[in-house]
C-alpha cells in the first residue's frame, strides 16, 4: 500500500513537472519569436495591400433566363491587384512572379423573388494568346433577396506587373462587351 502511495505521488510530482517545462518553453518561445520578430505575419499584411488599383464603373443588365424579360443588374466598380487574398478564412499567398486581379461587383435584383447568381459565367478574361480564361477566384452561385443588392467578386491567377486587361462582359452563348482595365 505504501509503494501504491509513492508511485502516486511520483507520478504526480513529474506530471507537474512536466507540465511546468512545457509551460515554460510556450512562454519562453513567445517572448524570444516577439523579440526578433515583432509580427510574424508582417509580410502578409504588406501583400494583402493592393498594388494597383482602378475605378471600372460600368453596369450591365442581363435577362433572368426562366422569367423572360426580367433582367438584373450588374455593376463593375473597381479592378485591384493584389499578392494575397483571403480564401474560406485563410490567407493564400499568390505563387512567385503572379499576382491576383481582383474585380469588385454589385449585383442588383429589383425583382420580387429571389435570385441566384453565379456571376463567374458572365467574365472572361483574355489572355495574352487570344484564350478567354474564367475567373480562378469566385464566390459560386449567390442567392440575391428580392429588391435589393449584394457586393460579390471574382478573380484571375495575373503576372505580375502586367498593367493592361480585356475583360469580356456577357452571357455565355450572348455577345461580349469589350472593357480594358488599365493601371
Amino acid at each position: 500500500m505504501k509503494d501504491l502511495k509513492n508511485n502516486i505521488k511520483i507520478f504526480k510530482l513529474t506530471t507537474l513537472v512536466l507540465f511546468g517545462v512545457i509551460l515554460l518553453e510556450i512562454l519562453f518561445s513567445k517572448r524570444v519569436l516577439n523579440r526578433f520578430c515583432p509580427n510574424p505575419n508582417a509580410d502578409l499584411v504588406q501583400k494583402a495591400k493592393p498594388t494597383a488599383e482602378t475605378k471600372i464603373e460600368k453596369s450591365f443588365e442581363f435577362p433572368v433566363k426562366k422569367l423572360g424579360s426580367d433582367k438584373f443588374k450588374v455593376s463593375l466598380l473597381k479592378a485591384e491587384k493584389v499578392g494575397l487574398i483571403t480564401s474560406k478564412n485563410q490567407p493564400v499567398v499568390a505563387k512567385e512572379g503572379k499576382e491576383f486581379l481582383l474585380i469588385y461587383l454589385e449585383l442588383e435584383n429589383n425583382l420580387v423573388n429571389p435570385l441566384i447568381i453565379d456571376s463567374q459565367n458572365y467574365f472572361r478574361l483574355e489572355s495574352e494568346q487570344d484564350k478567354k480564361l474564367a475567373p480562378d477566384l469566385f464566390n459560386g452561385p449567390i442567392q440575391i433577396a428580392p429588391i435589393s443588392t449584394k457586393k460579390d467578386q471574382v478573380g484571375f491567377n495575373i503576372n505580375k506587373g502586367k498593367k493592361e486587361f480585356k475583360l469580356q462582359v456577357g452571357e455565355i452563348e450572348g455577345t461580349k462587351e469589350i472593357i480594358e482595365i488599365k493601371f
